[in-house]
């Protein structure tokens, strides 16, 4: 085997306690320091969170008349969960997890149905007068 200039192999790094050894190893406990703290911060402060997504939730309900009640709630859904990845906590939050009889646990909206848990898909074919190309893409018919 070959070595390199400082007597090791050229697959491992310089010799230890190199400045740049020394500096990455700071800078990755910083990063795992800063993390730890904001999920303590965002753990704190959850309710806070919560409060000011109800608050925006019924602004936009307010505003809109509720014509996009559902697609607000669904939102919030995603925006709790990504709290709750931030904060360390599991992503499982009332918004789209099913039970053990496969029932929905979703919160129902005042309107009696439940927020859609993931985003819709696109439709696999648009509305008429649109076609796939031989790129695959849809393109509008002549």
């Amino acid at each position: 085997m070959t070595t390199g200039p400082t007597g090791t192999s050229p697959q491992q790094p310089g010799p230890s306690g190199s400045p740049l050894d020394t500096f990455l190893h700071g800078a990755k406990d910083a990063v795992v320091q800063a993390r730890a703290q904001v999920a303590r911060t965002t753990q704190a402060n959850r309710g806070t969170i919560s409060g000011a997504l109800d608050k925006l939730v019924r602004t936009v309900d307010d505003k809109t008349g509720r014509k996009y009640h559902a697609q607000v709630e669904s939102a919030k859904g995603w925006v709790e969960k990504g709290v709750d990845v931030v904060a360390g906590a599991p992503a499982s939050r009332a918004t789209g997890t099913t039970g053990a009889a496969g029932t929905s646990s979703a919160t129902p909206a005042p309107g009696g149905t439940a927020a859609p848990a993931t985003p819709t898909p696109a439709p696999e074919k648009p509305k008429e007068g649109w076609h796939r190309g031989e790129d695959g893409q849809w393109t509008r018919s002549s």
